[in-house]
């Protein structure tokens, strides 16, 4: 497995802004299979999230993530594709890259996660 190498600096997600809830979820030949995971961090372009499960036959494969904000009901859908995972025991590590152009859009909660502080 060739990892893809990042294009855009990462900004980790802080403990302290709680639990970011991702769910992971296939159609077509994977149809009905989500997975539960955790925001690890994010770029413009894409995030890393640590998955309840194993990724590594949907690598290059699309998804859909359903990001939901601890503090509020905001929820964020964007199409994706599996680029990579790294399995730690039950879990992995598994990047992806949002499909939409542009990326991330600009009004959501995980706007203020791309700044070079966090708290700023």
């Amino acid at each position: 497995m060739q990892r893809v190498p990042r294009g855009h600096k990462r900004q980790p997600i802080p403990f302290s802004a709680g639990v970011i809830v991702v769910e992971v979820s296939f159609a077509g030949d994977g149809a009905g299979l989500t997975y539960p995971a955790t925001l690890w961090d994010i770029t413009r372009e894409g995030c890393c999230a640590l998955v309840q499960g194993h990724l590594d036959e949907q690598v290059g494969h699309r998804c859909q993530l359903t990001i939901r904000d601890a503090q509020s009901a905001e929820v964020v859908s964007l199409e994706a594709t599996v680029q990579w995972c790294d399995p730690e025991m039950h879990n992995a590590f598994c990047g992806f890259s949002f499909l939409q152009q542009g990326g991330l859009p600009v009004d959501t909660f995980l706007e203020s996660y791309l700044q070079d502080s966090w708290a700023d």
